[in-house]
């Protein structure tokens, strides 16, 4: 595992801890950004899939 997974992952549970607050302190906002981004990786893919991967440097 490198460097960048590394910060990958800490990036993604800092997200999910920013969610669950969220989440508890009002819920409607921790639906709407779950809403969003899974809008957001659902419309990545599709344009990933349609143009090709940009290809690692």
């Amino acid at each position: 595992m490198n460097s960048a997974d590394v910060e990958l992952a800490i990036a993604c549970i800092g997200a999910l801890g920013w969610i669950v607050q969220t989440a508890m302190s009002s819920p409607v906002e921790g639906v709407i950004l779950l809403g969003i981004m899974y809008l957001t990786a659902y419309l990545t893919q599709r344009f990933w899939l349609r143009h090709g991967r940009p290809t690692p440097r």
